[in-house]
């Protein structure tokens, strides 16, 4: 798991906050999906509605300026 960790790491040197946000949404997915004990929550994972990263900064924003 650590040397998946540390590839992913290398190879997202150049990647850009957009991408690794991506790849962070795929990884809780892919973390739900292995975790679902039912076809009821397998199917929840999959219809589960992801923040775009325009959306995130918004948001992300608004809490930083709420401070």
């Amino acid at each position: 798991m650590k040397f998946s960790v540390f590839l992913i790491a290398i190879a997202c040197m150049s990647c850009s906050q957009k991408q690794l946000y991506q790849i962070g949404q795929e990884q809780q997915k892919n973390a739900c999906i292995k975790h679902a004990m039912t076809e009821s929550e397998y199917r929840e994972c999959l219809r589960a509605e992801q923040v775009s990263h325009k959306e995130y900064k918004k948001i992300r924003q608004q809490v930083i300026e709420d401070k």
